[in-house]
Parts: C-alpha cells; sequence; structure tokens
C-alpha cells in the first residue's frame, strides 16, 4: 500500500495544481476578473489592461463562424472571428485584434466602424481553433500577427469612440 501511497499523492498534486492553473487562466476560479474598461488605442493594446473599450474598422470580408455545441449546462452557441483594425484602415491584412462575438455582421457590409468594450486575453485553442488562420488565408489574404490578441466583447457599437482622433483628408 506504501508503494502506492508514493505515486498517487505527487500524481494527485500534479492534476489538481494543473487543474487549478487552466481555471484561473479561464477564469474559472473568478481570478481574473477584468475589472472596468479603459479606454485604449491600438498602439497601447499590448501594455494595457485586460478590459478595454477601443474603436476601430471591422473586417466583415472574411467572417469565421464558429459553432460551439451545447452540452447539459449550457446552450449551443455561435460565434463570428473577424479581424478588428485600426480606424479607417481598409488595406491591412495583418490581424492583430481578432474579435470573438455572437453579433452576427450585416450581410452586404465589408468594413465597419466601430467601438467594442470586452475583455482582452491570448487566444486559447478552444475559442480560436487552428485552422482559423488557414481559414483567413483563404479568403482574403489575413493572417495573424505573432502577438495577436483576442476580443471578447460585451458591448459593440456602431460608429467610433469620440476620443478617437478624425481623420485627416489629404489636400
Amino acid at each position: 500500500m506504501r508503494r502506492w501511497i508514493a505515486f498517487l499523492v505527487p500524481f494527485a498534486v500534479v492534476v489538481l495544481l494543473g487543474t487549478a492553473l487552466v481555471g484561473w487562466n479561464r477564469g474559472w476560479l473568478g481570478a481574473s476578473d477584468p475589472g472596468e474598461a479603459v479606454f485604449v488605442t491600438f498602439e497601447d493594446l499590448h501594455s494595457g489592461p485586460k478590459a478595454v473599450r477601443i474603436s476601430g474598422m471591422a473586417h466583415y470580408s472574411a467572417v469565421v463562424e464558429q459553432h460551439v455545441p451545447g452540452n447539459l449546462f449550457h446552450r449551443p452557441e455561435t460565434y463570428y472571428l473577424f479581424g478588428l483594425f485600426p480606424p479607417y484602415d481598409t488595406e491591412s491584412r495583418m490581424i492583430e485584434v481578432l474579435v470573438r462575438t455572437p453579433r452576427e455582421p450585416e450581410d452586404l457590409v465589408s468594413f465597419e466602424l466601430m467601438t467594442v468594450e470586452g475583455r482582452l486575453s491570448r487566444p486559447a485553442l478552444d475559442k480560436v481553433p487552428l485552422d482559423t488562420e488557414v481559414i483567413l488565408a483563404k479568403r482574403s489574404d489575413y493572417y495573424f500577427a505573432d502577438d495577436m490578441l483576442l476580443l471578447e466583447p460585451w458591448s459593440v457599437e456602431v460608429g467610433l469612440d469620440p476620443r478617437v482622433k478624425p481623420r485627416m483628408e489629404p489636400e
């Protein structure tokens, strides 16, 4: 019996610590409450807080529709993944901010200025599958930045935040 205890105790400790770490990282334990949303620009994203309010240009030319199957605890859900770029930027293809929202993009709209308020995090495989970048690349030549962030909004508003500097037209 003592032989088994020497094996089971370290095994149980590793399993419990691993589960607690994954749970803390995903917010299951309440340790990662994002707090009050703070207005940031694209330049301040990587050094900013977890809860952000950001204005930008949504690119709907390549949207990935993601179906999450339901189970005993929650209903099936559909999410839409698309890139968010700096305001008025319609030329870029490198996605630095990927938005994952249950709000369906409008039909026949390729670009939309929007202000998004939500939780900013590194993409996890259960939220951004590995084939997402391949799908986006095949549809419109989009690709992920090495330090791409995932934005899961709790509020989406059409239009820019008043704090965003207006675009200056060339003379």
